[in-house]
């Protein structure tokens, strides 16, 4: 390995963020609750691949598949809506229980669900996803499903 290899190696992995704990043990949630989903959905190990967080024209069978994951993540709650208490909780795990993180995250839930009115569950998945994603990308955060 030549030395500018070495340095460029060096760099990568000095600007490549590791999840905490709290944040990993999540995010293999998230990964498992995708996988069996889509398992049980008869999704291909391909489509399994695909990330749905940012996925901007998801098919149906997508949103669905979107669904059942906010669902285990109880951010989709039975009624179909967005569960403020769920973010707060996930809130408190990706900011380390910060008061204001989550205060912040449970209010743009809040107002997230204003734009929520959709009839079927699966676009109703679909319009959580484009709440969630937004705000994560704005705060960076670092989670996919």
């Amino acid at each position: 390995m030549t030395r500018q290899n070495s340095l460029e190696l060096g760099d990568y992995k000095r600007t490549k963020r590791q999840l905490t704990q709290p944040m990993q043990e999540f995010q293999d949630f998230i990964t498992n609750s995708k996988t069996q989903c889509a398992n049980g959905m008869g999704f291909s190990a391909d489509e399994l691949q695909k990330s749905l967080l940012y996925e901007d024209q998801p098919t149906r069978k997508e949103k669905c598949l979107i669904e059942c994951i906010l669902k285990r993540m109880e951010v989709m709650d039975k009624d179909n809506t967005l569960s403020t208490a769920a973010i707060g909780r996930i809130a408190n795990i990706v900011g380390n229980n910060n008061p204001l993180i989550t205060s912040i995250a449970m209010a743009t839930a809040d107002n997230c669900k204003k734009f929520i009115n959709a009839e079927d569950s699966c676009e109703r998945a679909h319009q959580i996803n484009i709440c969630i994603a937004t705000e994560m990308k704005m705060r960076k955060i670092k989670l996919i499903y």
